[in-house]
């Protein structure tokens, strides 16, 4: 996600954030109307840059997303994901995030 937040930002697609970019990407985010706030959201989502979002722009949100992992020990426990979001959890190692994620 942050990835793509980056690449809408990037109007000029130089890779760089210049500092026009980055505050009127913050601009847009926090001080625009309603419906210029929800055209932001849009273009986040639509991964493809196709106008619409598809089955696959779905996929590639939810798969980016944290997850809930199974574990096993003889019983099936659901475990959280991990240090990496807020609340803390199972995944103490970001190699056990991108292991979930896969």
């Amino acid at each position: 996600m942050a990835e793509r937040f980056f690449h809408v930002l990037d109007v000029d697609n130089d890779e760089y954030l210049s500092q026009k970019e980055f505050l009127t990407g913050l601009l847009r985010l926090y001080c625009s109307k309603f419906n210029q706030k929800i055209n932001f959201v849009f273009e986040i989502y639509d991964f493809d840059g196709d106008g619409q979002i598809s089955k696959k722009d779905i996929l590639t949100l939810l798969t980016s997303m944290p997850s809930v992992r199974l574990t096993g020990d003889g019983e099936t426990k659901l475990r959280s994901e991990g240090k990496y979001t807020q609340e803390g959890g199972g995944a103490v190692h970001f190699e056990e995030r991108v292991d979930s994620l896969e």
